[in-house]
């Protein structure tokens, strides 16, 4: 994924195969409804309003 990808799924939003995560915790629903659905993709560090906020150690 390049730059340019990645802006334009931040802009597009959450939607049926793009979810968006603030922090790690508490994913598995999201990943269950994945694995049991088309697929999809997790964005970890993303606010629901598509703003990068990003990950803290």
């Amino acid at each position: 994924m390049n730059k340019k990808e990645l802006k334009f799924i931040l802009q597009e939003g959450e939607g049926y195969l793009i979810e968006f995560k603030e922090r790690v915790a508490n994913i598995d629903k999201e990943m269950v409804s994945f694995a049991n659905g088309a697929g999809g993709r997790i964005f970890i560090g993303i606010a629901d309003d598509g703003k990068v906020i990003g990950v803290g150690i």
